[in-house]
C-alpha cells in the first residue's frame, strides 16, 4: 500500500480506512508482544552546541540594574571573547 500511495499520490477513502485499520492492528500486535517505543535519544552534538551557545548569549546580556558609573565589561563577555583583555 505504501508503494502504491507513493506512486499515485492519491488515496481513496476506502484505502485510507484500510490502511489505518492495518496500522492500528500492527501497533496493537507489537504492544501485545511487549515491544516498546524507541528510547528517548540522547542529545546530538548539534543540540549540545546550540544549547551551549544560547546559554553563553544569555549570560552575556547585561544585568537589568545599571549604575551611573563607566561601562565595565561583564565576566560573561570576557568568557565569550577570551583573546580580549578587560
Amino acid at each position: 500500500m505504501d508503494r502504491n500511495f507513493a506512486k499515485s499520490q492519491q488515496m481513496t477513502e476506502h484505502d485510507s480506512r484500510t490502511y489505518l485499520a492495518w496500522s492500528n492492528s500492527y501497533s496493537r500486535l507489537l504492544r501485545q508482544l511487549g515491544l516498546k517505543g524507541a528510547a528517548e535519544r540522547a542529545p546530538s552534538l548539534a543540540d549540545l552546541l546550540a544549547n551551549s551557545a544560547a546559554e553563553r548569549v544569555k549570560a552575556a546580556q547585561p544585568a537589568t540594574s545599571h549604575t551611573d558609573g563607566p561601562d565595565v565589561p561583564h565576566a560573561a563577555s570576557a568568557a565569550l571573547m577570551p583573546g580580549i583583555a578587560a
